[in-house]
Order: structure tokens, then sequence, then C-alpha cells
């Protein structure tokens, strides 16, 4: 190969290379990593196109603090009283429409772990202003909405509340999972 033509190629491999470095995340249906390490996997993009779903964070919920008490607002009666094994739980999402056409939101979720530990979320009363809904979502639009009360809170997502036995978080890696209504699913390790 002659000299310049082996330099253009040089060129042409490096900038290919710093291309690469710069490129966001390709969102995909599973986020579970290795079982004997799934820390990061909590923020990637989980795609049921046309909506992409992120899991801002995962964390149990006191509801003595105050952040948390409006998390909790709206929990059924029969459902606010936790047994002594139980503890709250809330998942925060972000859902973006990257299509161009207005699509619903995914409305089933569940956590389950290792032991066969099945969750399902904890309704919430329509006056919390941070709860996840499975609203249609146009296109070029997100939930939360940036101009939300959820959207300017420090987390910039919306919550799914679940209660959980406390067992359930040393049964890892545990898992939440999508579900929209076309029964597609995309899943990912909670970062617990």
């Amino acid at each position: 190969m002659s000299r310049p033509l082996s330099l253009v190629a040089a060129v042409l491999a490096a900038s290919l290379v710093f291309a690469a470095c710069g490129k966001t995340e390709e969102p995909k249906r599973s986020a579970r990593g290795n079982p004997a390490d799934p820390v990061g996997t909590e923020g990637a993009y989980l795609s049921l196109e046309p909506l992409t779903y992120q899991v801002q964070i995962s964390r149990q919920l006191n509801p003595r603090d105050i952040e948390d008490r409006a998390y909790l607002e709206g929990v059924p009666p029969a459902q606010r009283r936790l047994r002594p094994n139980e503890t709250w739980f809330g998942v925060f999402l972000r859902v973006a429409n990257d299509g161009d056409h207005t699509a619903k939101a995914a409305g089933q979720f569940r956590i389950f772990d290792t032991e066969r530990n099945v969750y399902r979320p904890v309704p919430l009363g329509a006056g919390n202003a941070f709860a996840y809904r499975a609203l249609p979502v146009g296109p070029g639009r997100q939930v939360p909405d940036p101009n939300s009360v959820a959207g300017q809170g420090s987390i910039q997502g919306t919550v799914v509340v679940f209660k959980l036995r406390y067992d359930t978080l040393q049964n890892r890696p545990v898992v939440f999972e999508i579900v929209d209504d076309e029964a597609r699913r995309a899943e990912v390790n909670l970062d617990i």
C-alpha cells in the first residue's frame, strides 16, 4: 500500500474509533447485565418502540421522610399498612417517544427476584403528582413533562410504588419488568 493511502486508512480508522466514543447507548429490551455484577444496569435505555423507558433510580421509600411521603401520596387505605417484614420501594421512570406517532405508555410492571418472589405495583391516587400513569405520549414528548412537578423534581422521573419483603433486597439480581399493551417486555436489574 502506498504511503498516502496508508495515512488515509489510519485517519479513517482513528475517526471511527473517536466517533464511537461519543455515541449514546442504543435502546435495548434487556439490561439484565451480569448477575454477578448487576451494578450500573439502571439508567439503560429500554426500547418498546416507539417508546424508550429509562429507570432513573430505584430505592426504598421512607413514609416519615417529607420527600418520600409525597411519592406515597394516594396509596389506598387498605394498602397503607406495612407488615413488619415489608418496605416501600419506588422505581422512578422516564419515558420518551422518539417515533412519529402517539403511543400509549406501558401499564404493567412487576418486580421479581432470584427466589421467584413477584411483586405488583401499589396503585396511587389521582392526586399524586409523581405517580406514573399509562397515558399516551406524543411524538417528541417525554414523561414526566419537563415542566411538571415530577419533571422539575430531584429525580426527574415518575414513580411506580411497590411493597417488597426485606429479604427480596438480598435476593439479587432483583429485576424490574415493563410490559406494554402489545405484551412486549423489557427488563432491567435494579441497583439495590
